[in-house]
């Protein structure tokens, strides 16, 4: 069975970081097309035939943003004898980079599939 992007699961944000460096990209406007119809963030809308074209673009954009937020969580956590952190807010970072890194995964794996459905509508006509 072929897979395509619309039978695959919505992303979704677990990640305030990773919400955050997303709104900061459209909001300065570099992806005006692109806006979360759920405050969650989920993906859902991307999966509507006339938001096609646009869901590479979303995916590479969230890939990104997990991509910077996974630098960033790995880099504290290695440094963190040097800086006077919490508890709570190491075993935080810990989780926020398992998320960050499946979010890299699964945004990779949406990209390509959007990129494989798109090509194949547009040879169709």
């Amino acid at each position: 069975m072929e897979k395509s992007a619309t039978k695959l699961k919505p992303i979704v944000w677990n990640s305030p970081k990773i919400k955050q460096a997303y709104n900061k990209k459209y909001k300065k406007g570099k992806l005006t097309f692109f806006k979360i119809s759920n405050p969650e963030g989920d993906l859902d809308f991307l999966l509507s035939e006339k938001m096609l074209k646009h869901r590479k673009a979303a995916a590479k954009l969230l890939y990104k943003a997990a991509k910077k937020h996974y630098k960033h969580c790995r880099k504290t956590l290695a440094n963190v004898g040097t800086t006077h952190l919490q508890n709570k807010e190491i075993s935080d970072l810990e989780r926020d980079l398992v998320t960050a890194k499946m979010l890299k995964i699964q945004a990779k794996e949406y990209y390509k599939l959007a990129k494989g459905d798109y090509l194949a509508i547009r040879l169709k006509g």
